[in-house]
């Protein structure tokens, strides 16, 4: 990225903490990541693995969805603040309460990471006409290594979470339950008129077209960033951990995934 671009990157990450969202649904878009904004909008691209997915900013929907009962999803939302992440690790079980989602959460890991803040948050799946369809809740918790990078644990009923069609880089089976890994790079760009009509035929193909390359609105200018993460359902909670570009490699993202499946 370019160093303006980075600086305005960063500044939105570090405003929302990271959010969540998902692959298979391609998101509508996010309030600008840089004009600083008290509360940001945030969506995620899903597109391989049930609905959760890499990004913590906004990518626009751009093919098929879901179905689902009210009509066909083709996106996905949720809307934060730095205020929302007002639950630390003594009060995980008030933000559980809140949720009404209950799972194990560590308050670190062995890959080099520990709990910093919890949020409860709402995420709206939105038809084509991007009326909201579905609301649900969203626990989103953040954590910190010791160079100051986050990762990032969503959980989500999973009575929200659409099973579809998989296409991840790579999975592992961990005591009985499938964890699919995925890695995807995204293109940063103003709007979708500049997707439609600016950038590269080569690159908008990729975006239409391929699993693993997404789009993100909202940025002064061209440029190009990436996330990992993993997804996996445990009982009836869907989990999705993501971080940037490859701050974990798959089979450090499987460590992670170890650890909450064989508390």
């Amino acid at each position: 990225m370019s160093n303006k671009l980075e600086n305005e990157f960063h500044k939105s990450i570090d405003s929302l903490c990271f959010s969540s969202e998902a692959k298979d649904r391609l998101c509508k878009k996010i309030q600008s990541a840089a004009n600083g904004s008290e509360r940001e909008n945030t969506t995620m691209k899903k597109w391989t693995l049930p609905k959760i997915a890499a990004a913590a900013v906004a990518v626009l929907a751009l093919s098929g969805g879901g179905a689902y009962a009210a009509g066909v999803i083709t996106g996905s939302y949720t809307q934060v603040s730095t205020s929302d992440y007002q639950y630390d690790y003594s009060a995980i079980g008030k933000a559980m309460d809140q949720a009404g989602i209950h799972a194990y959460i560590p308050e670190s890991f062995s890959v080099g990471y520990t709990y910093e803040a919890a949020a409860v948050l709402t995420t709206h799946d939105t038809d084509e006409s991007e009326n909201v369809v579905n609301s649900y809740p969203d626990l989103n918790i953040v954590y910190k290594n010791a160079s100051g990078n986050r990762l990032n644990l969503d959980l989500y009923d999973a009575a929200n979470i659409t099973d579809e069609s998989t296409d991840p880089n790579a999975t592992c089976e961990i005591d009985g339950i499938m964890v699919y890994y995925d890695y995807i790079e995204y293109v940063c760009v103003p709007d979708k008129d500049y997707l439609d009509n600016t950038l590269d035929p080569e690159i908008r193909d990729r975006v239409y077209n391929d699993g693993h390359f997404g789009v993100m609105f909202d940025f002064a200018e061209e440029d190009y960033c990436a996330y990992s993460n993993i997804c996996f359902q445990k009982d009836n909670v869907f989990y999705c951990i993501h971080v940037r570009d490859k701050e974990l490699s798959a089979e450090e993202l499987f460590t992670v995934a170890n650890e909450l499946i064989c508390e």
